[in-house]
């Protein structure tokens, strides 16, 4: 083991300086950042197990429970079927312009489709 150096007495992080001067313990960032997650941690456990406790209370079956469980999963798996259908239709819409512009370069195309447009953009088109 290597022996510690000595600090200077007014150096920070000395055990005589000030508070101000000393270097930040991990301490406070640590617990900052523990709490909010242990806070989570607990209402997401108490959420979920708040339905058990409500279904022995009423007297209700264990079926009760499973078939709620269930619909909450399918409801769960449509709505992120959805989205990702959602975000693929946003994604095509946003780049729907190179794509026609990619596969139109592909082609060939008869000499009638102008691909110049007057202000200098590019557009596809007719004779006209």
């Amino acid at each position: 083991m290597q022996a510690e150096e000595p600090c200077a007495p007014g150096a920070p992080g000395a055990p005589g300086a000030p508070r101000s001067q000393r270097a930040p313990s991990p301490e406070p960032r640590l617990s900052s950042q523990l709490l909010p997650e242990l806070y989570t941690f607990v209402a997401r456990v108490l959420f979920y197990l708040a339905p058990v406790y409500l279904a022995g209370y009423l007297g209700l079956s264990i079926t009760w429970l499973l078939l709620g469980a269930v619909l909450w999963m399918w409801w769960r798996r449509n709505r992120r079927g959805k989205l990702g259908r959602l975000a693929a239709a946003f994604q095509f819409l946003d780049n729907e312009r190179q794509f026609i512009s990619r596969e139109l370069r592909d082609q060939h195309l008869p000499a009638w489709v102008s691909w110049a447009e007057p202000g200098g953009g590019r557009r596809w088109g007719g004779c006209c």
